[in-house]
């Protein structure tokens, strides 16, 4: 929060801010000091380890006769967890003669971020895993065909957009054996 256009507003010769920093997701105050204004603008590092949840900032400039100025809010999230693991809707059955196979899942939420994509990883008999992404607005499903005979293995997890890459879920794993003999 930028304190400066405060302290520009007003003509007395000594204040103090006060700071607040309050967990929205649980109401809780997690923070609230009285920091001297020594210089402008001031920085505050809070001291321990904020966890995952939507947080307010409060600050306002209190004059010698403490009357508080208007006050400057921002809000921020911190979220370092995935979405829930997806639960799986149609597969294959475990052992299977078809070479075209349909997976469906329900969509995850996340209770801090959007969900950004999904990601689908399968692997047969001694192919190298082939991981693909599948946006979250479209259907929830991913097609595979041309499957070796032998063991294959389907997993899918959600992927929120907390940040640049997003936070993966944990993933949601399927195995099923294939025999065309």
């Amino acid at each position: 929060i930028d304190t400066s256009d405060e302290v520009a507003t007003r003509s007395v010769a000594n204040y103090d801010f006060e700071l607040s920093i309050v967990n929205e997701s649980s109401n809780e105050q997690i923070v609230k000091q009285t920091l001297p204004a020594i210089s402008v603008p001031q920085t505050y590092t809070y001291p321990g380890e904020l966890t995952d949840g939507r947080y307010k900032v409060t600050v306002f400039a209190v004059d010698d006769s403490t009357t508080p100025g208007e006050s400057k809010s921002e809000t921020f999230k911190i979220d370092t967890t995935g979405p829930a693991a997806p639960e799986l809707g149609a597969v294959p059955s475990a052992l299977t003669n078809v070479k075209e196979f349909k997976f469906t899942w329900k969509a995850v939420q996340d209770s801090l971020s959007s969900i950004a994509k999904y990601e689908v990883g399968m692997t047969n008999a001694d192919q190298a895993e082939e991981i693909t992404t599948v946006a979250s607005d479209s259907a929830l499903e991913y097609k595979w065909t041309y499957v070796k005979d032998g063991e294959v293995i389907f997993k899918v997890r959600g992927v929120d957009d907390a940040t640049e890459d997003g936070n993966a879920g944990e993933w949601t794993i399927y195995k099923f054996t294939v025999d065309t003999s």
